[in-house]
């Protein structure tokens, strides 16, 4: 289950809000983002158990974290609340209890029908890096490149963004989800940064 869904074509968001223990760990890893309320706690307690070895996480969280941090999770019995866990690189971000939805709302904003194909080729991309050369990778990109561009949804998304750019915006730093809050606010803040 947990590798299907990874292998979605969409993205997956996944919202913790309180506790998250052993196949929820499980679950949160297997998402392509995870944001998590501030009362987050995340644990894997059934690998200090006989006979269970907590799952996949056993392969999961050695790619997603390290060793170490594995490790401390799957044989130390660490616990993490949110902040910690969000440190570790276990989840992308917190925020405060009872905003998840606008959270998410942040996260799908950007998405579009026109870029469901693009996002499925970059989360494959992304998905095999560790497992693949950079040659094999590279000529990967080129041909998924080649066939995104020659879909009617390029000239869709390029339209889009001269409009954008037409009346004053600036597309790549005004859309996104990271950190959560105004869009406005990180883009005077990158202005900010380039008149220095």
């Amino acid at each position: 289950m947990l590798a299907n869904l990874r292998s979605l074509d969409q993205v997956v968001v996944g919202l913790i809000d309180g506790y998250c223990l052993g196949g929820g760990v499980q679950l949160a890893v297997a998402c392509d983002i995870r944001v998590a309320s501030e009362r987050a706690v995340f644990a894997i307690p059934a690998s200090r158990e006989v006979g269970i070895l907590g799952g996949m996480a056993t392969w999961y969280l050695p790619r997603l974290l390290g060793i170490g941090r594995a490790k401390a999770l799957l044989l130390g019995g660490a616990v993490l609340n949110a902040e910690q866990a969000a440190s570790w690189g276990l989840i992308d971000q917190v925020v405060p209890v009872g905003g998840l939805a606008a959270a998410w709302e942040q996260v799908v904003a950007p998405l579009s029908a026109d870029s469901l194909a693009s996002v499925a080729a970059c989360k494959h991309v992304i998905e095999t890096a560790h497992d693949v050369d950079y040659q094999t990778a590279f000529d990967d990109y080129l041909r998924t490149q080649d066939r995104l561009l020659a879909l009617p949804a390029a000239a869709n998304m390029a339209q889009a963004t001269l409009e954008h750019l037409a009346v004053g915006k600036r597309p790549y730093v005004e859309v996104g989800w990271f950190p959560f809050g105004d869009p406005g606010d990180t883009a005077a803040v990158v202005r900010k940064s380039s008149e220095l």
